[in-house]
C-alpha cells in the first residue's frame, strides 16, 4: 500500500503531542505497531495515533483495540477505507472495509467517516477533546480517498462531516468548579470522621499523585494501589499498599467502614471479587463505570486530580473545625489511623516473608523479581501473575503495564517498545516463548533506535506454543524457541544471556548490546 497518505495524515496530529504516531508497517506490523501504541499510551498517559489500512491492517489491530478498550487506553486510529461513494454504498473494495464503523462500534469511545480533507483537522479536535473529557478509548476516524490531505493545512469548520456523539465542555470553565460542593462536603465528612478510611487508587489516579498523597497523610488511612496505581505513592511510603490480593488487605478493605476508590473499577479480573461492608465513595471519569462491580454510596464523575486536589482542601477545613472527629461515636484521628496501617504493614511484611520462605518454583520466582532493578515494564499475565507483579519494583506512576483483563501473547516486547520510545525512560518486557517468537518482528528495531529496553523469557511458563498464525517454529518447544533466538541475537545486535542468570529461576534475557548513552 502506497504510505505518502500516512504520513501527510500523521502530521496533523504533532500539534496534540500525541505518545507516538505509529503507521501499519513503518517499521512495524500492524499488530506489532497496535501494542506498541498501547503501551506509549499507558506510559505517559497522553493519547497514541494509529494510521493504517481499514482492511488487513485494521482487523490485525482489533485484538489490542479491544483491551484498550477494557482498559481504558487512549488511542486514536486513523483508517483509509476507500472512495466516499463507495463507502456510502457499501460496496467492497480490496485493501478496506466498506462496514469498518460497524466492526469497530463495540470497542470504541466513537467512530465517524470524513469525506473531505478540509474536515479532518475539525474532527482531530473533537477526538482529542473528547479524549481528555471522558474515560479514554479507542477513537477511530475512517478517512475516505477524497479526504486525505496532500499537504498538511488548517482546518475549515464549514465542511460536511458524519455526526458522532461527543461531549462538549466550556472551555472557559474549571474543573474544579465543576465539582458538586456538597458532594465534597458529605465525602469529607465521612473520611474525617469514620472510625477505619481506606483509599483504593487505580491507573485513572496517575495525575493526582500529590494530592493522593496529601490525602493520605492528613487521614493517616492506607492506600491500597492495583496494579495500573502501583508507583503513585512512593513503595516505602508507611501508608501504600501495593495489591489487594493479601489476606490482610482484603480483611483492613471488607472491614473498613468508609473506602474512597479513585481511579479504579476494581475489576475482579485483577484481585477477585471485594466484600466491601462500608460507604464506597467512587471518583472516575467514565459516569458509566461508577458502581460497575461493587455497590456505590456516592459517586462522582470526574477527573481525579482536580477531584482530589478540591477533597483534600475540604478535609483539612474539616479536620480544622473545633469540633473534631473525637465527638464522633467510633471515630478515630490521624494518629491512631497511623498506628493501625503500621500493624497492618506488619502483617503483610509477615505474610510476604512467609511466602518466601518457602522452598519452590512459586517462591523462587518472587524472590527473583523483587530483586530486579526498577523499570517501566510491560508484561502478559501468562509471563507475570498477579501476586508476582505487586512485588515486582516499578519506577513511578505509569510504570507497570500489564492488561489482566484480556492479555495477549505477544504484547510485552511491543508495548516495552513504544513506551521506551514516548517516555525516553529505561524498560522492560516479561514474556514467555509465545509471545517472543509473536513479537519477533520488533527485535531488529531495538537497537538501530538506541533503546534501552530488556527482554526476560520466562521459560518455566505456558507458552511453548506461539499459537497459531506464526508459522512452523510457533508449534515447537520452549527450548526449540530459545536455541532459535539464542542464535539469532547477534545479528539483531541484541545480548542473549543463557537461561539461569536470574538466580535459578528458568528465564532468559535479550537486552542490546550496546545502548548510547
Amino acid at each position: 500500500m502506497e504510505r505518502s497518505w500516512q504520513r501527510a495524515t500523521a502530521s496533523l496530529v504533532s500539534r496534540y503531542r500525541p505518545a507516538v504516531v505509529l503507521a501499519a508497517g513503518a517499521p512495524l506490523p500492524a499488530a506489532q505497531a497496535a501494542a506498541a501504541a498501547d503501551g506509549a499510551a499507558r506510559a505517559t498517559g497522553r493519547p497514541a495515533v494509529l494510521v493504517a489500512g481499514s482492511g488487513a491492517e485494521l482487523n490485525a489491530m482489533l485484538p489490542v483495540l479491544v483491551m484498550a478498550d477494557a482498559d481504558s487506553v487512549p488511542i486514536v486510529v486513523l483508517v483509509r477505507g476507500g472512495t466516499a461513494a463507495d463507502l456510502e454504498a457499501g460496496r467492497e473494495r480490496a485493501g478496506s472495509l466498506p462496514d469498518a464503523l460497524r466492526l469497530t462500534e463495540p470497542f470504541t469511545g466513537w467512530n465517524t467517516r470524513v469525506d473531505r480533507p478540509e474536515d479532518v483537522e475539525l474532527v482531530l479536535e473533537a477526538a482529542f477533546t473528547d479524549l481528555a473529557r471522558r474515560r479514554p478509548r479507542p477513537l477511530l476516524i475512517e478517512l475516505a480517498d477524497e479526504a486525505l490531505p496532500a499537504v498538511p493545512g488548517r482546518a475549515t469548520a464549514n465542511g460536511r462531516v458524519i455526526p458522532f456523539p461527543g461531549s462538549t465542555v466550556d472551555a472557559g470553565r474549571s474543573e474544579e468548579a465543576a465539582i458538586d460542593r456538597r458532594w465534597l462536603d458529605q465525602v469529607a465528612a465521612a473520611l474525617v470522621r469514620c472510625r477505619q478510611p481506606a483509599i483504593v487508587a487505580g491507573g485513572g489516579a496517575a495525575g493526582a499523585g500529590e494530592s493522593l498523597r496529601r490525602l493520605a497523610e492528613d487521614l493517616g488511612a492506607p492506600v491500597f494501589l492495583t496494579l495500573a496505581g502501583r508507583g503513585l505513592l512512593p513503595a516505602d511510603h508507611p501508608l501504600a499498599i501495593n495489591g489487594l490480593a493479601a489476606a490482610p488487605a482484603r480483611r483492613w478493605l471488607e472491614e473498613a467502614d468508609v473506602v474512597l476508590v479513585v481511579g479504579t473499577t476494581l475489576s475482579p479480573a485483577e484481585h477477585g471479587d471485594l466484600d466491601l461492608k462500608g460507604r464506597v465513595i467512587q471518583v472516575d471519569r467514565d459516569v458509566e463505570r461508577l458502581g460497575r462491580n461493587v455497590p456505590v454510596w456516592m459517586a462522582l464523575p470526574a477527573d481525579a486530580a482536580p477531584a482530589l486536589a478540591a477533597l483534600v482542601r475540604r478535609v483539612e477545613a474539616e479536620m480544622a473545625r473545633p469540633a473534631g472527629p473525637e465527638v464522633y461515636l467510633g471515630a478515630t484521628g490521624p494518629e491512631q489511623r497511623r498506628k493501625a496501617v503500621a500493624r497492618l504493614q506488619e502483617e503483610l511484611a509477615e505474610e510476604r516473608a512467609g511466602a518466601e520462605a518457602m522452598d519452590g518454583p512459586a517462591a523462587e520466582g518472587h524472590r527473583w523479581l523483587s530483586a530486579l532493578e526498577p523499570r517501566l515494564t510491560a508484561a502478559e499475565p501468562e509471563a507475570l501473575s498477579v501476586a508476582e507483579a505487586a512485588a515486582l519494583p516499578v519506577a513511578g506512576a505509569r510504570s507497570l503495564l500489564l492488561p489482566v483483563r484480556l492479555g495477549i501473547a505477544g504484547y510485552a516486547i511491543p508495548a516495552a517498545w513504544g513506551a521506551a520510545r514516548a517516555t525516553g525512560r529505561p524498560a522492560r518486557a516479561v514474556t514467555t516463548p509465545a509471545g517472543l517468537w509473536g513479537a519477533g518482528a520488533v527485535l531488529p528495531w531495538i537497537a538501530p533506535l538506541g533503546l534501552d529496553l530488556e527482554i526476560l523469557v520466562r521459560l518455566d511458563r505456558d507458552g511453548a506454543s506461539a499459537g497459531p498464525g506464526n508459522g512452523a517454529l510457533g508449534a515447537a518447544p520452549a527450548a526449540d524457541v530459545a536455541e532459535f533466538f539464542r542464535r539469532a541475537a547477534p545479528a539483531l545486535r541484541l545480548q542473549w544471556d543463557e537461561p539461569g542468570w536470574g538466580g535459578g529461576v528458568p528465564a532468559a534475557r535479550l537486552r542490546p548490546v550496546a545502548v548510547p548513552r
